[in-house]
């Protein structure tokens, strides 16, 4: 579970009257300023894959034979993940959403040490993870740490960010290494701008829709 639940209902009034209702069964919901504030605490698409991909050998070899994220997760396999989440943190900023660090959501959920986040790393972040220490592999590629964390997940990010006008290297080669590794197309299939009717719409007009949706 996360540290909090965030949605938006607009306008703004009306989103805190319904959180307002809904605290006494979810204490820790909160209202968003818009959808975005929701996209990019999706943790799973930017730990997930590189720990797949980056230990595939392993998993068809042994049929996931091995902790996912004890032993998958290396300090090589670390640093891939903390530059997809600085990635991840570069687009949201210029989309003007904060967001927490990867191992700053971890510790505000109780998945990690205070020491690990204050480290900063996701090694550290998912060693001296409790609950994450006994979770086996997946047993094949045909999972989901792949087919739902890389279309709905790393593709949708890369996108935003085109959208943004900033770089994201790492996501988008880490889709195409997949894509490869899987014979799937996950950027075909997954949420890119057109899918998501964002084709061709500028940076400055993506607040208004956000706010006001699409008029026919």
């Amino acid at each position: 579970a996360s540290e909090h639940i965030v949605f938006g209902v607009f306008p703004a009034v009306e989103t805190e009257a319904v959180a307002a209702r809904m605290r006494p069964v979810f204490p820790a919901i909160k209202p968003a300023a818009n959808i975005l504030e929701t996209v990019f605490p999706y943790m799973n698409a930017i730990h997930h894959p590189p720990a797949t991909i980056c230990n595939v050998g392993r998993i068809e070899a042994t049929g996931g034979d091995y902790y996912h994220y004890f032993d998958g997760i290396t300090p090589s396999v670390g640093r891939l993940i903390d530059t997809l989440d600085r990635e991840r943190l570069a687009v949201a900023a210029a989309l003007g959403v904060k967001v927490d660090r990867l191992v700053e959501h971890f510790y505000k959920a109780g998945y990690t040490t205070a020491a690990a986040r204050d480290a900063g790393l996701a090694y550290e972040a998912f060693h001296q993870s409790e609950p994450d220490r006994w979770i086996r592999a997946p047993a094949r590629l045909e999972h989901r740490f792949l087919n739902e964390d890389i279309p709905y997940g790393l593709v949708l990010l890369a996108e935003l960010g085109r959208l943004a006008g900033v770089p994201t290297p790492t996501m988008d080669h880490l889709i195409h290494l997949a894509s490869v590794a899987s014979g799937k197309d996950y950027r075909a299939s997954g949420l890119t701008l057109a899918r998501m009717g964002l084709a061709g719409v500028p940076r400055a007009r993506l607040e208004h829709l956000l706010i006001d949706g699409f008029h026919d």
